[in-house]
Protein backbone atom coordinates (compact mmCIF):
# COMPACT_ATOMS: atom_id res chain seq x y z
CA UNK A 1 0.00 0.00 0.00
CA UNK A 2 1.29 3.85 -0.82
CA UNK A 3 2.53 5.68 2.27
CA UNK A 4 0.17 8.64 0.32
CA UNK A 5 -3.09 9.80 1.05
CA UNK A 6 -5.43 11.49 -1.35
CA UNK A 7 -8.36 13.68 -0.71
CA UNK A 8 -11.56 13.86 -2.03
CA UNK A 9 -13.66 16.72 -1.06
CA UNK A 10 -17.42 15.58 -1.65
CA UNK A 11 -20.22 18.17 -1.18
CA UNK A 12 -24.05 17.25 -0.23
CA UNK A 13 -26.62 20.35 -1.50
CA UNK A 14 -30.07 20.31 -1.66
CA UNK A 15 -33.62 21.91 -0.50
CA UNK A 16 -33.58 22.28 3.82
CA UNK A 17 -34.90 19.29 5.38
CA UNK A 18 -33.77 16.98 2.54
CA UNK A 19 -31.64 14.46 4.84
CA UNK A 20 -28.02 15.72 3.89
CA UNK A 21 -26.94 15.34 7.60
CA UNK A 22 -28.69 12.20 8.09
CA UNK A 23 -27.14 10.51 5.08
CA UNK A 24 -23.25 12.09 5.81
CA UNK A 25 -23.63 10.92 9.48
CA UNK A 26 -24.88 7.60 8.48
CA UNK A 27 -22.00 7.52 6.09
CA UNK A 28 -19.09 8.65 7.82
CA UNK A 29 -20.43 7.35 11.33
CA UNK A 30 -22.62 4.58 10.83
CA UNK A 31 -25.61 6.43 12.89
CA UNK A 32 -28.68 8.05 11.71
CA UNK A 33 -29.97 10.35 13.57
CA UNK A 34 -33.37 11.00 14.38
CA UNK A 35 -33.47 14.62 16.24
CA UNK A 36 -31.22 16.56 13.97
CA UNK A 37 -31.57 20.83 13.15
CA UNK A 38 -30.99 22.56 10.42
CA UNK A 39 -27.26 22.60 9.23
CA UNK A 40 -26.19 26.13 9.64
CA UNK A 41 -23.86 27.34 7.17
CA UNK A 42 -22.05 24.35 6.23
CA UNK A 43 -20.28 20.96 8.03
CA UNK A 44 -17.46 18.61 7.51
CA UNK A 45 -16.91 15.13 8.16
CA UNK A 46 -13.69 12.73 7.12
CA UNK A 47 -13.98 9.33 6.30
CA UNK A 48 -10.74 7.30 5.74
CA UNK A 49 -10.87 4.69 3.65
CA UNK A 50 -8.85 2.32 1.18
CA UNK A 51 -10.16 2.19 -1.94
CA UNK A 52 -7.74 -0.43 -4.21
CA UNK A 53 -5.41 -0.20 -1.51
CA UNK A 54 -4.76 3.13 -1.71
CA UNK A 55 -5.51 5.20 1.61
CA UNK A 56 -8.22 8.41 0.44
CA UNK A 57 -9.64 10.84 2.63
CA UNK A 58 -13.13 11.12 1.79
CA UNK A 59 -14.10 14.99 2.90
CA UNK A 60 -17.96 15.20 2.90
CA UNK A 61 -19.44 18.47 3.03
CA UNK A 62 -22.68 18.87 4.27
CA UNK A 63 -24.48 22.28 3.13
CA UNK A 64 -27.33 24.62 4.39
CA UNK A 65 -30.12 24.09 2.33
CA UNK A 66 -31.86 27.51 3.51
CA UNK A 67 -32.03 30.52 0.76
CA UNK A 68 -30.01 32.30 3.00
CA UNK A 69 -26.92 30.57 3.46
CA UNK A 70 -27.11 29.68 -0.68
CA UNK A 71 -24.08 32.28 -0.71
CA UNK A 72 -22.25 30.51 1.41
CA UNK A 73 -22.23 27.50 0.29
CA UNK A 74 -22.11 27.92 -3.32
CA UNK A 75 -18.34 29.12 -2.83
CA UNK A 76 -17.44 25.88 -1.81
CA UNK A 77 -18.54 24.02 -5.27
CA UNK A 78 -15.32 25.07 -6.63
CA UNK A 79 -13.20 23.48 -5.29
CA UNK A 80 -15.56 19.78 -4.98
CA UNK A 81 -14.82 17.11 -6.54
CA UNK A 82 -18.14 16.26 -6.78
CA UNK A 83 -21.38 17.07 -5.91
CA UNK A 84 -24.05 15.28 -4.62
CA UNK A 85 -27.62 16.22 -5.32
CA UNK A 86 -30.15 15.65 -2.55
CA UNK A 87 -34.07 15.62 -2.82
CA UNK A 88 -36.53 13.94 -0.22
CA UNK A 89 -38.78 11.48 -2.03
CA UNK A 90 -41.51 12.60 -0.48
CA UNK A 91 -41.62 16.01 -1.41
CA UNK A 92 -41.90 16.95 -4.53
CA UNK A 93 -40.88 20.88 -4.21
CA UNK A 94 -37.92 19.28 -3.12
CA UNK A 95 -37.49 17.17 -6.54
CA UNK A 96 -38.88 20.34 -8.66
CA UNK A 97 -35.84 22.35 -7.61
CA UNK A 98 -33.06 20.42 -8.77
CA UNK A 99 -33.50 21.98 -11.49
CA UNK A 100 -32.14 25.33 -10.20
CA UNK A 101 -29.15 23.40 -8.21
CA UNK A 102 -28.24 22.24 -11.14
CA UNK A 103 -28.18 26.02 -12.67
CA UNK A 104 -26.03 26.78 -9.62
CA UNK A 105 -24.07 24.04 -9.97
CA UNK A 106 -23.35 25.52 -13.94
CA UNK A 107 -22.70 28.91 -12.59
CA UNK A 108 -20.76 28.37 -9.81
CA UNK A 109 -18.12 25.73 -10.91
CA UNK A 110 -17.40 26.83 -14.18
Amino acid sequence: MEDQTFLFKVILIGNSGVGKTCLARRFIQGEFPVNKGATIGVDFMIKPMIVNGIRVNLQLWDTAGQERFRAITQSYYRSAHCLVLVYDISSQPSFDSLSQWCRDIENYTS
